[in-house]
């Protein structure tokens, strides 16, 4: 029996994300009990004016841009590879929210045009090399002062091994120190 590529494996696994793996919901009920915590994630950490330019790579269903857009938010979009998950976010009425690749949308932005990029659990499923190009590829993208966001298991933590394994496509999980060298090491100050 043929094994697999990368690609292949990757491919198969997001073509059914939405009903392969236990803990990702897309129904309406879900996005309103989680309203709070999304609601103080944007609230912490996006740009103030609510006209800035943010990109949420690896939206799933959207979750992040409903919030942010419930903030007020107009300048918000979303991309997943996972085609049920963008699926979800149209059934959601969730605007902004299509299907491609991380990489060739970061490829697509011109340099230092966005306010900020949001990667909430997404940058543990690519190696460490794709993670160091992916950086490289938010940091152009970004305006002086603008925000990468950032959202990874915790390698630190009492269930780290559990956070580390909740989905087949992670790769690895990360301490402050690990993330900071990584960032450091593409030109990020803070």
């Amino acid at each position: 029996m043929p094994t697999p590529t990368e690609g292949e494996f990757r491919a198969r696994l997001l073509a059914r994300y939405l009903t392969t793996h236990v803990s990702v919901s897309g129904a309406r009920d879900g996005l309103a009990r989680r309203r709070p915590y999304l609601e103080r994630l944007v609230r912490a950490h996006f740009p103030p004016g609510r006209d800035a330019a943010i990109l949420d790579l690896g939206c799933g269903h959207g979750a992040i841009v409903w919030a942010a857009r419930g903030l007020g938010y107009t300048n918000v979009r979303g991309v997943d590879a996972s085609p049920e998950q963008v699926a979800a976010a149209r059934a959601l009425g969730i605007e902004g929210v299509v299907q491609g690749d991380l990489r060739e949308a970061l490829d697509s932005l011109a340099p230092g045009s966005m306010d900020a990029i949001v990667l909430f659990d997404l940058c543990h499923y690519f190696t460490k090399p794709e993670q160091m190009a992916i950086a490289d590829a938010v940091r152009r993208a970004l305006r002086p002062g603008g925000r990468f966001i950032l959202h990874v298991p915790n390698a630190e933590a009492v269930f780290a091994a559990r956070m580390r394994y909740w989905d087949v496509l992670a790769e690895d999980a990360f301490t402050r120190a690990s993330i900071a060298q990584m960032l450091r090491a593409c030109d990020f100050s803070e």
